[in-house]
């Protein structure tokens, strides 16, 4: 288990990165990528993400909330059952990521895209979604929403999928993702 709270970590690139059981929580990640890395069991609550990459990365039971995000690129990448409730995520990609049964409880989200992202059974209760994130081609089959709003509804007009039938994906499965090398 690596301890690093509160640290900075600017400039920092890597290939199969094995950053598992980090605690990282009010750190900083700045300007960045990652490709290919595991971070199992990772705690980044409260932790800043700004100008980073984590291309097809996989993130099994890591810890998410109250992060803020500006500038982050999660695509393809693997971050199912991961709560981000209470974060603000600006400009940040989550392109093809499966992020199924993800909680997005009371997060702040401007500019976010979710393009062909797996959100089958996602919570979105009392989050604050702006018009500007979008939903093209992502499965949002299950969704939770306030106010009753079904998954028809809210894809009406964002372009996403509901219910069965063939969905668009590029996210990689766990296995595909390999073993990381220290």
């Amino acid at each position: 288990r690596m301890g690093l709270a509160s640290i900075t970590f600017r400039d920092l690139n890597g290939d199969q990165v094995s950053g598992d059981e980090m605690f990282a929580r009010e750190s900083e990640w700045t300007d960045g990528r990652f490709n290919k890395s595991t971070f199992r069991s990772s705690d980044f609550s409260g932790a800043t993400f700004s100008g980073i990459s984590f291309d097809e990365c996989d993130f099994p039971s890591a810890l998410f909330a109250d992060v803020t995000m500006m500038d982050a690129k999660f695509e393809m990448s693997y971050m199912s059952r991961i709560d981000f409730s209470g974060s603000k995520i600006a400009t940040t990609s989550f392109r093809g990521t499966r992020l199924t049964g993800a909680s997005f409880n009371g997060a702040n989200l401007t500019d976010v895209r979710f393009e062909l992202a797996d959100l089958v059974d996602a919570q979105f209760l009392g989050a604050l979604i702006s018009d500007d994130c979008q939903f093209a081609g992502a499965n949002c089959t299950g969704i939770q929403l306030d106010d009753g709003e079904t998954c028809e509804q809210f894809c009406a007009s964002r372009r996403c999928i509901c219910g069965a039938g063939p969905v668009p994906t590029l996210s990689p499965s766990p296995s595909s993702l390999g073993t990381p090398t220290p």
